[in-house]
């Protein structure tokens, strides 16, 4: 009798296991969001905004004419996000599916008024990534979600891959994560960049697939200026330049090109590729205050060379490391003058304060950022220029050797 009661049991426990999916989604019954924009209203309310993957207009095989546009964006409001999140439902048949949202824009209102709302959600709901690229807009958010780009079927993953490639090649903006954000917007000096997105050509708007029927678009999307963000509130800009100092300050140039003259006196026609970098900062205390020494060290490979010298001999190379060297230096400067300005340390330098100086941090954090321009900056760069490429002399000598 026992034993036959051991055969129903585990009989029992063998069917439980196999009850299969209980909670299982088909794909045909989400709405996978590739992007999302927040706006915030004038009487205070949220608008929120999804641009969503139409998958018969993208794929190869689905018979479905290709006229059809390959998202399809539309916003709900309310009084909190998660509340626009949860009208969604009146006027979509499908669930919103966001573990492939590739981005979030925020109008400059709304990051005005204060992110603290977005992180809240992302911070405390589990179908929402912090690996989620972060972007500023001048404009409607839900403006930016509606701009389709040429060469690509799903603006949001391509929006996403741009500020990839500019953060490794270019150097002047950063790929700011949800979770990057909420980490320096917790550190010491309760401060970071964003970059921002903006509509530049002719044109009002580059929603309609007859933009792509053309060689060429009037209109685009495009990286424009850093947001300065400090404690959860946008509180200014800087341009790209600026922008590209604040990057090497604070050791996140990959890969970029720098320009440089060959006399003071010429223009910048001579361009170093630069692939491999290093910056490291290290404060002094004077005073009340202190010094920030910044050592970068650059190699590169020299791409354009438009100067007379002889690159034969280590004396040319040498003054160009240096023309090179100065020409960083002056980046930086010029940066960190635009961030002191915003009184917002984006490039971490409270952070090496504290951490040589933790007993002293303690007595300034609070008035940190208000102290920058206090602080005296010395850059310290060292460039070695690691091969001239396939030729010694420029064109212009050879040209001129020749007598032409």
């Amino acid at each position: 009798m026992v034993k036959r009661w051991l055969q129903i049991g585990l009989a029992l426990v063998i069917l439980t296991a196999q009850c299969g999916c209980w909670n299982r989604v088909e794909l045909n019954e989400l709405s996978i969001i590739s992007a999302t924009g927040i706006d915030i209203e004038d009487n205070g309310r949220w608008r929120l905004s999804f641009q969503l993957v139409i998958p018969q207009a993208i794929s190869s095989t689905s018979g479905v004419s290709t006229n059809a546009a390959p998202v399809y964006v539309f916003s709900t409001e309310d009084e909190s996000l998660r509340g626009a999140v949860r009208k969604t439902s009146l006027e979509l048949s499908r669930k919103l599916y966001f573990s492939h949202n590739q981005m979030v824009v925020i109008s400059e209102k709304a990051a005005r008024y204060g992110i603290n709302t977005l992180m809240e959600a992302y911070i405390r709901n589990t179908d929402s990534r912090e690996t989620v690229t972060i972007f500023l807009t001048k404009g409607s958010a839900r403006n930016m979600l509606e701009q389709l780009i040429s060469m690509e079927k799903i603006p949001g993953a391509a929006i996403d891959h741009m500020v990839q490639n500019e953060a490794f090649n270019g150097g002047s903006f950063p790929q700011m994560t949800v979770f990057q954000v909420q980490q320096e917007l917790l550190d010491g000096t309760h401060a970071t960049g964003i970059p921002s997105l903006a509509l530049a050509g002719e044109g009002g708007s580059f929603d309609s697939l007859d933009g792509m029927k053309k060689t060429h678009s009037d209109l685009k999307v495009k990286l424009s200026k850093l947001g300065i963000i400090k404690g959860d509130k946008l509180v200014g800009w800087i341009n790209a330049e600026d922008s590209m100092g604040a990057m090497w300050l604070a050791n996140r140039v990959k890969r970029t090109t720098v320009p440089f003259a060959c006399e003071p006196s010429r223009k910048k026609d001579s361009t170093l590729r630069i692939i491999q970098t290093s910056t490291r900062v290290s404060p002094e205390p004077k005073g009340n205050s202190f010094i920030i020494n910044v050592h970068a060290k650059v190699n590169g490979t020299l791409y354009e060379y438009n100067c007379d010298a002889d690159m034969a001999k280590p004396e040319t190379i040498a003054q160009i490391e240096k023309a090179i060297a100065a020409e960083i230096e002056r980046t930086m400067m010029k940066g960190w003058k635009a961030i002191s300005e915003q009184r917002a340390d984006i490039v971490g330098f409270g952070g090496a304060v504290h951490e040589k100086y933790p007993k002293r941090w303690r007595e300034i954090a609070s008035s940190w950022n208000e102290q920058l321009g206090q602080l005296q900056i010395k850059c310290h760069v060292r460039v070695h220029v690691n091969q001239t490429g396939m030729s010694i002399d420029s064109f212009r000598s050879k040209l001129r050797k020749q007598g032409g």
